[in-house]
């Protein structure tokens, strides 16, 4: 996918809308920016073969992975707010005294944001 055409590209939930739990949202809008700025460092936006190379960076950065985080949020949100009463004690339960739940967040969450500044050259 792309969130750029032209000269305009687009940010946080114009592109990636998620619901309102855990500051997903926001978080992945900040990151958004941050990566438009790297991806634009040194380019001459009058150039517009510059600009689309610097347009489809951020593009290749981040559609797939905030897709990926926007289903993980929607995912989450669901299983804290939406789980009706014997299982949100069993879930609890689980959460609580096993390592499942770290373990899914080390998986599905945190590994990919480690790579991205693992990436990262200053």
């Amino acid at each position: 996918g792309s969130w750029s055409r032209g000269r305009v590209s687009f940010v946080g939930d114009a592109v990636h809308p998620v619901s309102p739990y855990a500051g997903y949202g926001m978080g992945m809008a900040i990151e958004d920016g941050f990566w438009l700025s790297r991806s634009l460092a040194g380019v001459d936006l009058a150039d517009r073969q510059q600009l689309a190379q610097g347009l489809a960076r951020y593009d290749t950065q981040r559609v797939s992975y905030t897709n990926k985080h926007a289903i993980m949020a929607r995912r989450m949100g669901n299983l804290f707010h939406r789980t009706p009463w014997p299982l949100s004690a069993l879930r609890d339960a689980v959460f609580n005294h096993t390592g499942f739940l770290e373990h899914v967040m080390i998986k599905n969450y945190l590994k990919d944001s480690e790579a991205q500044m693992l990436a990262l050259q200053f």
